[in-house]
């Protein structure tokens, strides 16, 4: 796929599912999610997984946000999709035909963009996307001094650093943050 979404989740399946649905209803098959779960939580997925609707799923140990993100993004940098996106599991799709724009942007420019999440919007970059070529430069996806809050502040700076950023206001992937 050209965009892998890495969604971390811990006990939150319903949540999970919600998000999923939502993707399947939206997505035009250019992307794929990648449920990262704790090893000692997979119990709270017995009943998703066993759905059809279930994409990847990879098992790690118990860590911070920051740490599974770039723990799976290194397993990966040889052979990577051409977007990496993050997003929580409390996120639902709205607009369907997303994957065109993103990949449309991300061609042309090679960096981060984000859509409007219904929440902070322009603000901060909630549901981001990432061009591989960021993440093979830097080799990791989110900075390692973070651990789980912040990252979004990190991505807007460093798109606006790179001054190589842009918002998506008319596609929607709110963020129904708990």
């Amino acid at each position: 796929k050209e965009i892998s979404i890495i969604i971390p989740t811990r006990g939150r399946a319903s949540i999970m599912e919600r998000l999923i649905k939502s993707w399947l209803a939206t997505t035009k098959g250019k992307s794929e999610i990648i449920m990262v779960l704790d090893e000692d939580d997979h119990q709270n997925y017995t009943g998703l997984c066993e759905k059809d609707i279930v994409p990847a799923v990879i098992f790690g140990p118990k860590s911070y946000l920051v740490e599974k993100l770039n723990m799976f993004v290194s397993q990966i940098l040889t052979n990577p999709p051409e977007v990496f996106s993050f997003m929580g599991d409390d996120c639902v799709f709205m607009t369907p035909g997303w994957e065109d724009r993103i990949l449309e942007w991300q061609r042309k420019n090679r960096g981060i963009c984000y859509c409007n999440d219904l929440l902070q919007g322009e603000n901060l970059p909630n549901n981001v996307f990432l061009h591989a070529n960021i993440i093979q430069s830097l080799k990791y996806m989110a900075t390692p001094i973070l651990q789980h809050y912040y990252i979004d502040n990190y991505w807007k700076d460093l798109g606006l650093r790179l001054d190589n950023i842009h918002y998506f206001p008319e596609i929607v992937i709110e963020h129904r943050h708990w």
